[in-house]
């Protein structure tokens, strides 16, 4: 066997030759070495077939994290959203969808908002992850078509005005 890394289109070529209970193994396999391996294929196999129960998922999770992280003191607060931050980058990653993509960055911001966390996050290092995210979002609102953006007009506005408050 090569010890070296193999290239994509060679991994592609040897996925041809086999069956689909060999497939279904490699999966498995591949699943049980790490998380990320685990997420990334949970997410293709949910997210392609069924992006509502994504999100749906999504938002429980976020939901939940945010309960959680409210329940610290300011510095465990801190070291919760820092993890629940880490967790959402990986799930930035792995969607491709633009209308997606923006409507998970909206709910995350909108989670903010909704528990009141701009406040305590005014005076620390969270402050720059907070306005550079709500630059994200914007970004990812302009790439949208012009008849989604207006569906997510007001959910921008009051983004943009707990973004002003902050500032």
């Amino acid at each position: 066997m090569n010890f070296e890394y193999s290239s994509v289109p060679k991994i592609r070529k040897l996925l041809k030759d086999k069956s689909q209970e060999e497939l279904q193994e490699i999966v498995i396999n591949l699943a049980s070495f790490q998380a990320d391996n685990k997420d990334l294929i949970s997410f293709h196999l949910s997210e392609k077939f069924f992006p509502e129960e994504f999100l749906e998922d999504f938002e429980e999770w976020i939901a939940l994290e945010f309960n959680d992280a409210m329940e610290y003191h300011f510095y465990g607060m801190k070291k919760k959203l820092m993890k629940i931050k880490k967790r959402y980058k990986k799930i930035l990653k792995l969607v491709k969808d633009k209308p997606l993509n923006f409507r998970i960055r909206l709910m995350f911001c909108q989670k903010v908002v909704e528990e009141g966390l701009w406040d305590e996050i005014r005076y620390s290092s969270l402050q720059n992850y907070w306005l550079t995210e709500v630059k994200s979002l914007e970004s990812a609102y302009e790439k949208l078509h012009e008849d989604i953006r207006f569906d997510y007009q007001m959910d921008m506005e009051e983004i943009e005005e707990a973004k002003i408050g902050l500032s």
